[in-house]
């Protein structure tokens, strides 16, 4: 399961405080640029299995965040899957 959120720019610090979270760090979290998918700020995105993923996002402070629902979120959450997939397969030709 996975949930994605926007924030700004200007919030990274709060995000980075976030994420160093120990709790926040038993999900995976993966930030992009909007940017890239017609998105205003950055985006970030939680993923885990259902139950710890929202117990985590109820025990953190993520109200400086906006979530991204529908179609939308799935876009991002593609985006994100698609550039981790060709930065693994770059990294094929490193070890060759």
């Amino acid at each position: 399961m996975y949930r994605v959120f926007t924030y700004k720019g200007s919030d990274e610090a709060k995000v980075d405080k976030l994420i160093s979270d120990d709790r926040v760090q038993t999900l995976s979290v993966s930030r992009i640029d909007g940017k890239s998918i017609d998105i205003d700020g950055k985006i970030i995105l939680f993923e885990g299995n259902p139950e710890n993923l929202e117990k985590v996002l109820k025990q953190v402070d993520i109200g400086f965040l906006d979530e991204v629902k529908g179609d939308r979120a799935g876009a991002a959450y593609k985006k994100i899957k698609d550039d981790e997939n060709e930065a693994a397969g770059g990294l094929g030709f490193v070890f060759q």
